[in-house]
This record gives structure tokens, C-alpha cells and sequence, in this order.
């Protein structure tokens, strides 16, 4: 296999902003729950709302690929990437625990099958030989977008309080729409006439 790095081809470098971007909602995510029910006094229901985000995630997964999809593979990453951000925007406008349960559970739903869709892309742009190595980009871009969640949403909960960190959530949301749509062209050239494949479940 040629021995440049697959992180040299425009749809790998795509998906890796993309997924920085998703980092960074998780990141900001983690500290702006823990923030936004300390400051409504129940400060044990942050974990609880973060574990809804991960019930979310695995009712999609569990749906999503139960179905086989006709749409090509970048369709439904842009729809899931689209998703996500509405999703994201919603949690600056949730006042109580209760409406923040419903706005997280309902964002989860996106979470699973937009990773889906990034490994699907993947393992479709990059010959088998190099397909660790696209897949471990992807790992670094969203653990890279977790360390800069949390680094960006911290200062903003401390100067406004957690609608801070939300606000983060919500751009990050949308970053990662402007950065798929960028790469967009190259999407769609690399990935449009691929058949999508099955994913080995071990």
C-alpha cells in the first residue's frame, strides 16, 4: 500500500474536522450538565441527563442498523450531521431538568448513526491496508474535540453561568455543519458510487 497518510485525502480530512466538531459538543456537554443542575440544586441528575444522551444513542443504533438504508452514505451523514445541530440548539432554550431530559434524549437519538455513517465512509474511501489508520484518525479527531469541549465550555460556564457551556454545545453543533458542507464536493465524489458496506459486528 502507498505509504502516505490517508489523512492526505480530502474526504478523510473532512470527516476528521467533522468529528472534531462532534468532540466538541460531547466535550462541552460533559461539563455544562454537571453546571446547569448544580445551578437548579440537583447536582446528582447531571449524570443522569448525560446517561439519557447514551440511551438515546443506543435506541438509534439499534434501530439504525437494523434497516437497510437506499440513500447513498453521505445523504444520510449530512442528515444525521443537520440533525445533531438542531439537536445542539435546543439546549440553550431548556429552562428545567425535565425539558433538558427530553432535549437530550432526542439529540442521542442523532449521535449513533452519524458515527455510523463517519466509519461507513471510511472504510469506503480507504483501501483495507489503510483502513486502521482512517479509522484512528477518527478516534484522535473526536477525543482532540472532547479536550477542546471542555477547554472552551469551561471559561464560558464560569463568566455566564451554564447557558455558557450550552451556547458552546450549540456552536460546536453548527461547526460541524459548515465544516461538512465545505468538504461537501469531495464527499459526495468519494463516497456517491460506493455501495455501502456491512460492517463486521466483532
Amino acid at each position: 500500500a502507498p505509504r502516505e497518510s490517508v489523512i492526505r485525502k480530502p474526504v478523510v480530512l473532512v470527516m476528521a474536522a467533522t468529528y472534531i466538531g462532534m468532540g466538541t459538543t460531547f466535550g462541552a456537554m460533559e461539563v455544562s450538565m454537571v453546571s446547569f443542575t448544580e445551578e437548579l440544586g440537583t447536582p446528582a441528575l447531571g449524570g443522569i441527563l448525560l446517561a439519557l444522551f447514551s440511551i438515546g444513542s443506543l435506541t438509534a443504533a439499534l434501530v439504525y442498523g437494523a434497516r437497510t438504508w437506499r440513500r447513498p452514505t453521505w445523504q444520510l451523514f449530512v442528515i444525521g450531521v443537520i440533525a445533531m445541530a438542531i439537536g445542539m440548539s435546543l439546549f440553550p432554550v431548556a429552562f428545567n431538568v425535565w425539558t433538558m431530559a427530553i432535549v437530550i434524549l432526542i439529540t442521542g437519538l442523532t449521535c449513533a448513526p452519524t458515527m455510523t455513517n463517519v466509519n461507513v465512509i471510511i472504510q469506503q474511501s480507504v483501501s483495507p491496508a489503510k483502513l486502521t489508520e482512517g479509522l484512528t484518525w477518527m478516534s484522535t479527531s473526536i477525543s482532540l474535540g472532547v479536550s477542546l469541549g471542555t477547554a472552551v465550555a469551561g471559561p464560558a460556564i464560569d463568566a455566564i453561568g451554564a447557558r455558557g457551556g450550552l451556547f458552546t454545545m450549540a456552536g460546536a453543533g453548527w461547526a460541524m455543519v459548515v465544516l461538512m458542507l465545505i468538504g461537501l464536493p469531495a464527499l459526495r465524489r468519494s463516497t456517491a458510487a460506493t455501495p455501502k458496506p456491512t460492517l463486521p459486528l466483532d
